[in-house]
């Protein structure tokens, strides 16, 4: 079994865990337009595409997608719900084309899962070091918390065994 979880937004990740505890991380591609970070989409669908490859050329397992659900916060600006929606969808259409379905998981369930409820940010980051100690490179700073979260909400798959 292969599972990807995804930190949805800007500062988010995408990564890809196997039933044999092998992990990879890759951070969300952005590019800078009118001095402002967005979701590269091409690069997005590179990214995925590569992902398709390893899961499905080298590791012939089912894969299944588990992308954190979203939505508007209190006092966010309706620009940048708008912005943030968008980028979710993006990455949802990714996952469908590449995978053909994925799985919503909340951030309360994975992180109640996880033991991480009512903790600080840098708490998933921390945990993401002792699951994958082998990726605690990729994790060493604490603006990594993306990676973290992608990691996490992989692993939430992987204990769940593919299902919802």
């Amino acid at each position: 079994m292969n599972i990807i979880g995804i930190d949805p937004g800007i500062t988010g990740a995408i990564s890809l865990i196997s039933s044999d505890r092998v992990a990879q991380v890759w951070d969300m591609p952005t590019v800078k337009i009118d001095n402002k970070l967005k979701l590269d989409l091409s690069e997005l669908n590179v990214l995925m595409g590569m992902v398709f490859l390893i899961t499905h050329l080298h590791r012939k397992e089912d894969t299944v997608v588990y992308i954190e659900k979203v939505h508007s916060m209190p006092n966010q600006g309706v620009s940048s719900t708008f912005k943030f929606g968008m980028t979710y969808g993006a990455i949802c259409q990714a996952a469908i084309h590449y995978f053909h379905s994925y799985v919503d998981v909340t951030p309360q369930k994975w992180k109640k899962k996880m033991n991480l409820l009512n903790c600080e940010k840098d708490a998933a980051r921390l945990l993401a070091i002792e699951l994958l100690p082998e990726l605690a490179d990729k994790l060493s700073r604490k603006k990594d918390h993306g990676r973290a979260d992608a990691l996490l909400i992989g692993s939430y798959g992987l204990l769940n065994s593919g299902k919802p």
